[in-house]
């Protein structure tokens, strides 16, 4: 995956934790989670990731 990829998602997590306000705030929020679940990892885990890359 790019790292500006991981930046967009690490930037979804962030406006997510805040509020999710809209549907496309929901979509990309269920979008990271189905991500996390497909590599097996946490969405803490998956961010955590995207940071060290």
């Amino acid at each position: 995956m790019s790292r500006s990829l991981l930046y967009h998602w690490l930037m979804v997590i962030i406006m997510a934790t805040i509020k999710i306000s809209s549907k496309t705030g929901q979509a990309e929020w269920e979008e990271l989670k189905s991500l996390a679940e497909e590599s097996h990892q946490s969405i803490s885990g998956l961010l955590t990731g995207a940071a060290r890359d």
